[in-house]
């Protein structure tokens, strides 16, 4: 569909006696697609009927005299400056010879409060997949800082750390033997397995900084000769029965029996030497570090899908909103316009989630840029509507 005001346009400078040819120039050189130039010469060329100028002399013996014309042909006064154009640029005329030339591309629809328009009225191409690109690479900034500088150095030295908490949690002389499903032990029951406070916050961190905390907490109880019914009397994190481990999970009490656990012998000196045998194997830990190395790749690449998955989500409920409005926007075309519209929310909201504080009003925020975007949406569709009614 041509906009009425670009046939318009066309008509009024066809009438001042500009080739198509002119025409098609100043309009592809302040951003029109050529396609899209032709189709509207096209129709104005058909509904234009062109009277020659009577005002208009012509030097036959001097053929390198030009062509003159008067500035006072009603086509000329009928194109006042402040004639919008699509994109919500102005006609413009060029003091020099009078010609009503397109607005430059800057004024046609760059500008923030015209890109929008411009972009339903397919005269701009929005860069959908640069742009969010960049902003994916933005939103792995913080999460990429967080593998390298805390994940990577835990990770090398996370088995000498096991190998301290296991002397701390574990007494040498305590075995635990597991038989047919049936649990022993070589101590007086009930036996707890705690842990300082300090040990447990060292465990997962890589600063120099150790906590000097004395409260202790409590890893495992063993009774052999205690009840599922009992565990929270312990005030444990898991607890040890004769045939089952009762522990936490997600805030509720789970049971696992033990009627499937291989026999075994569980003491100091074995677990600490299959940590080690762990250590050994250098090919898990590689691959972990690998891994981990590039995470940030896997985690641009979720970002990158997600956002556009989510453009494509908004881009329906706006094709709804031009269905409501009984406009035929092409759904390319709506899916571009969508993208502009969530561009700089989405960045806004890539810095909520990683600022403290901000990150608890993120749900809030959230539904709030949605409400905006799709009312700002119908309003746009509603006008565009308008100017091409």
């Amino acid at each position: 569909m041509v906009p009425a005001n670009l046939r318009d346009y066309i008509q009024q400078a066809l009438r001042q006696g500009l080739s198509p040819e002119d025409i098609k120039s100043s309009l592809t050189n302040s951003g029109w697609q050529p396609d899209f130039v032709d189709e509207a010469l096209s129709i104005a060329s058909n509904s234009t009927v062109i009277v020659p100028d009577e005002t208009v002399t012509t030097n036959l013996t001097n053929t390198n005299q030009p062509i003159s014309t008067s500035t006072e042909t009603p086509t000329q006064e009928s194109i006042k400056q402040n004639d919008v154009l699509p994109g919500g640029g102005k006609a413009v005329r060029q003091p020099a010879d009078g010609r009503v030339v397109p607005p430059a591309k800057a004024a046609a629809g760059w500008r923030a409060g015209r890109l929008f328009f411009s972009l339903l009225e397919g005269t701009r191409k929005f860069p959908v997949l640069l742009t969010y690109l960049c902003l994916a690479v933005i939103a792995t900034i913080f999460p990429a800082y967080k593998v390298i500088t805390y994940a990577i150095p835990l990770i090398k030295n996370f088995d000498q750390r096991i190998v301290s908490v296991a002397n701390e949690v574990f007494p040498e002389n305590l075995e635990i033997a597991i038989k047919d499903g049936k649990v022993t032990t070589n101590v007086t029951e009930p036996f707890y397995l705690t842990i300082s406070q300090s040990t447990l916050e060292n465990l997962l961190k890589v600063s120099n900084e150790t906590s000097k905390s004395v409260s202790k907490v409590r890893l495992l109880t063993i009774n052999t000769e205690g009840k599922a019914e009992d565990f929270e009397r312990y005030q444990s994190m898991a607890m040890l029965t004769r045939s089952n481990l009762v522990y936490y999970d997600d805030g509720e009490v789970k049971i696992q029996s033990l009627s499937n656990v291989p026999n075994m012998v569980i003491s100091r000196q074995s677990v600490i030497k299959n940590i080690v045998e762990f250590k050994n194997k250098d090919w898990i830990m590689q691959v972990l570090q690998t891994l981990l190395y590039i995470s940030p790749v896997f985690i641009l690449l979720t970002l990158l899908i997600g956002s556009l998955l989510g453009i494509l989500i908004n881009t329906i409920k706006i094709w709804i909103i031009n269905k409501i409005c009984l406009t035929q926007l092409p759904f390319g075309r709506l899916f571009r316009f969508t993208a502009a519209l969530y561009a700089l929310p989405t960045l806004s909201l890539v810095l909520t989630r990683n600022i403290t504080g901000l990150n608890l009003f993120f749900g809030w925020f959230s539904t709030a840029i949605d409400v905006f975007i799709l009312s700002l949406a119908y309003v746009s569709i509603s006008r565009y509507k308008e100017n091409n009614s």
